[in-house]
């Protein structure tokens, strides 16, 4: 039994700083240049949406009343989704 895998790469040519490129090689614990391309560029990728996430922080984009949401209780009744207190034996 044999299988078939499609994978779909881009092929290009880059001119790269050989020094560069072989201590980001080593630096990443990769074997080929093509893996070090690939996780360098995916690791820019990653820092820059991590750098773009307090662009979020303070927009409104949640409108209500923090203290209220985190009764117990509502005019008097639970909370619909509360979960009940769990005993659990303990062992000594």
């Amino acid at each position: 039994m044999s299988f078939v895998y499609t994978i779909r790469v881009k092929r290009t040519n880059l001119l790269l700083d050989p020094v560069l490129l072989d201590e980001v090689t080593r630096a990443l614990g990769v074997k080929t240049y093509s893996a070090a391309v690939n996780l360098a560029m995916a690791e820019v990728l990653r820092l820059r949406r991590l750098q773009s996430l307090p662009q979020f922080f303070g927009r409104g984009l949640w409108q209500g009343d923090l203290s209220e949401r985190r009764e117990d209780s509502i005019a008097g009744r639970s909370r619909p989704n509360a979960s009940p207190a769990i005993s659990l034996p303990v062992q000594m």
